[in-house]
């Protein structure tokens, strides 16, 4: 699956994206043989078998190729794009790449590492091998290397090694689909049979994993900067008998957190520089902080991330939640507003994570919480009601409707325009008022409609001519139709039936006739009533 076109600077240089997504049903890849190290059958030569391309992203090309020698099997196999014709000027590409693969093996996979954790470091995909180039340069120390090329001073131009010219990174295979896939598609119309959507129990799922991958960052003091759905494959789902099962892709634009990197204009640190040249392109990168939005477009000092550093992943995490929630489109519409004039959130219980929370998450950096409170708020609700409630559609969220119509709608796979939300809505998992259908049916067009004062008072003499036709036909009978005159003006009938004596029913036959003759003198209310067969 093809990412997202890379962000074009001023200057027309390309601003590194996310890496593509990992997928192993690609089609062959042409032109094998002039990729790196590509094994070639004549000779016996070469390492890497290359079998399909699986896509393209801002910093480079992958591939899926089998190691014929080195024993690794299936791998994913990311070669550097050429940015630019001075060889220099795409060394910073390639130290991206360097960088990104370091990660993960000196870092994030190392087991020799004190802050190492296994089950935690099993959520990242895993780098095998770096062939960039600069794992052959001095310094031969990986943190003073990345210091050395990250120095506010550092010219690329003018300093940028000379290296290899198809740099590349080999990495481990990641099956599955990405998880903005999933969101797109659950919001698709028509919608695709049979249907795949995310179980409300996948997506608090997806968001657990996602908080425990952040917490695991903040153990090495690293921030991620593209945490999204693009860069999340779900290798698993729930309905296949297991867990589902999420890992975190692409460490190209992750740094750390150190003095003097949050507003370093290097531009091997400062990874946004300019989200795009209308209003529509700029919102794409929403997951972005509000802090850093004028920067990448061009027009405030530099701010790379803000302090907390957990800041910039934790607010990237609070857009994730609208996605699963609402949809990229609301959620983009409702973060506009919520910057704008502080808009109501959308319900947030059914996955844990109280409205409060959310809305700190999406707020200033200072009051923004760390991955361990996250992960403490949702083991506090794992057991709440809500997490009990079915998945519902976001424009569901957004309107306040009875049980009964959202369970309608939820079976027939009716998905209405979103609305917002007011103060007398039921959300899912809370107690509240419930609109009556019948009231709403009362008062619409075609049977809320009153009757004229004439046409009342024809009903009521054709009403009362058919009681004096059956009190004088039916003197002796066993039954008589009474009507009781308060409940006559709201159309409601009740029928009497009298066990008394025929003395009994001969007075109340001539209190009813009495009434009769005085009836059709009184003035009728003006009140709504229905029509009767």
């Amino acid at each position: 699956v093809p990412s997202a076109p890379a962000a074009q600077t001023a200057a027309g240089a390309e601003i590194p994206l996310p890496a593509p997504a990992f997928s192993v049903t690609a089609t062959a890849a042409p032109g094998s043989s002039n990729l790196p190290d590509a094994f070639d059958p004549v000779t016996g030569q070469g390492r890497w078998r290359y079998e399909a391309r699986l896509g393209e992203g801002g910093l480079g090309v992958v591939y899926k190729a089998t190691d014929l020698k080195g024993g690794r099997g299936e791998v994913a196999v990311k070669i550097l794009k050429q940015h630019s014709r001075i060889q220099r000027r795409n060394a910073r590409h390639a130290f991206s790449m360097h960088r990104e693969a370091q990660w993960s093996v000196q870092w994030l996979h190392n087991e020799k590492d004190a802050r190492y954790l296994a089950e935690d470091a099993a959520l990242f995909a895993r780098y095998l091998e770096d062939h960039t180039g600069f794992q052959d340069l001095p310094p031969f120390d990986f943190d003073s290397k990345r210091r050395h090329f990250e120095a506010l001073d550092f010219n690329w131009v003018r300093d940028g090694p000379e290296l290899p010219p198809q740099p590349y990174v080999v990495m481990e295979v990641v099956c599955g689909e990405t998880l903005q896939t999933a969101i797109d598609r659950e919001r698709r119309h028509p919608h695709p049979q049979p249907r795949e959507d995310l179980s409300i129990e996948e997506k608090r799922r997806v968001i657990l994993t996602g908080t425990r991958a952040l917490e695991y960052l903040s153990r090495f003091k690293l921030i991620h900067r593209d945490f999204r759905g693009c860069n999340m494959h779900l290798v698993t789902r729930a309905k296949a008998g297991g867990d589902c099962e999420l890992r975190v892709l692409d460490l190209g634009v992750m740094i750390c957190a150190e003095d003097g990197l949050e507003s370093s204009s290097n531009p091997a640190v400062q990874a946004f520089r300019q989200r795009g040249d209308t209003e529509e392109k700029r919102r794409r990168y929403d997951w972005l902080p509000w802090e850093v939005r004028a920067s990448a477009d061009g027009i405030g000092p530099v701010v790379n991330f803000a302090k907390p550093a957990h800041s910039f992943d934790v607010f990237s995490l609070g857009v994730l939640v609208l996605h699963l929630l609402v949809g990229k489109t609301e959620a983009r519409a409702m973060l506009d507003r919520l910057q704008n004039d502080s808009a109501e959130l959308v319900d947030t219980s059914s996955l844990g994570l109280d409205r409060s929370l959310v809305r700190r998450m999406l707020g200033v950096p200072a009051q923004r919480p760390d991955p361990h409170e996250v992960l403490a708020a949702l083991a506090n609700n794992s057991c709440s009601p809500s997490s009990t409630l079915a998945a519902q559609p976001a424009s569901e969220r957004l309107q306040p409707r009875t049980n009964a119509e959202a369970q309608a709608l939820a079976a027939q796979g009716e998905v209405p325009a979103a609305a917002a939300t007011n103060s007398d809505a039921v959300q899912p998992g809370q107690s509240g008022p419930v609109r009556s259908r019948s009231r709403s049916l009362r008062r619409s067009p075609s049977r809320g409609r009153g009757l004229s004062p004439s046409t009342q008072r024809k009903q009521q003499e054709r009403r009362l001519r058919w009681q004096s036709a059956a009190a004088s036909l039916n003197g002796e009978s066993q039954t008589m139709e009474a009507v009781d005159m308060s409940q006559s003006e709201t159309g409601t009938a009740q029928k009497v039936e009298p066990e008394a004596e025929n003395k009994q029913a001969e007075t109340r036959q001539a209190e009813t006739r009495q009434t009769e003759m005085r009836q059709p003198q009184m003035r009728q209310p003006q009140m709504r009533q229905p029509q009767m067969r």
